[in-house]
């Protein structure tokens, strides 16, 4: 059984080419969402509502985790408190290149309340984080308690109801998107932990609903061979 890890903190362009695992990947999450892909069909796909999982639920004064009829509901509650809940994917993030998709439905847009992802998991003092603000991103790292932001960028939010965040590893790069459309490019790729999930803050609420993953097929071609 797979565990995920809930906690409360106080805040201190996918590959081109022919069909890559990674747009195969997006295809099917379109599908699933068209409804023409059904749930026990989709290799890769958690559903925060499966029972596989063993969701951390609390609600405290600083915020909330809870299951609902919705999915995961993340609260929080307080100015300065973020919210998330991690999963371990069976993804080796050091070897492999895999993508990762998040679907999620924010309460609202604002500058002051950022969501996202959170990826790279170690604990509550070591981990990244793709937040998501009304007109820019931050990409945030937390080491040893402190948090840092690696890098800021322009991205103008819409009020859709549902919001989905990619984020894929491919040749040597990780590309995180929105909604299909690439969002940023990290060049230099150092990731050591295979949990990932959602993260809500500052008197925010989402609503999770799943996590879509793929691996890419390894060449083994140049493998050494025994008679």
């Amino acid at each position: 059984m797979r565990k995920i890890i809930s906690l409360v903190l106080m805040l201190p362009a996918l590959v081109a080419g022919a069909q890559s695992f990674s747009e195969t990947l997006d295809q099917k999450v379109v599908d699933y969402e068209a409804g023409k892909m059904n749930a026990d069909d989709f290799t890769g796909l958690v559903l925060t509502s499966d029972p596989e999982f063993e969701w951390m639920q609390f609600d405290e004064k600083t915020g909330k985790a809870m299951l609902t009829k919705k999915g995961l509901e993340l609260e929080s509650k307080k100015d300065g408190s973020l919210i998330f809940s991690c999963c371990d994917l069976p993804v080796n993030v050091v070897d492999d290149d895999f993508s990762v998709i998040f679907s999620m439905n924010p309460d609202g847009f604002s500058d002051d309340k950022p969501f996202g992802i959170v990826y790279d998991y170690e604990n509550d003092r070591n981990f990244k984080a793709l937040l998501i603000f009304k007109k820019g991103f931050q990409l945030v790292e937390m080491a040893k308690g402190e948090m840092s932001v690696s890098r800021k960028g322009v991205y103008k939010a819409k009020n859709k109801k549902s919001m989905l965040i990619g984020i894929t590893k491919e040749n040597g790069k990780l590309v995180f998107s929105i909604n299909s459309l690439p969002l940023a490019t990290l060049k230099k790729v150092d990731l050591t932990n295979s949990s990932f999930g959602f993260i809500v803050g500052n008197k925010a609420k989402l609503t999770c609903n799943y996590l879509a993953y793929a691996i890419a097929p390894r060449d083994d071609s140049d493998a050494p061979t025994t008679d």
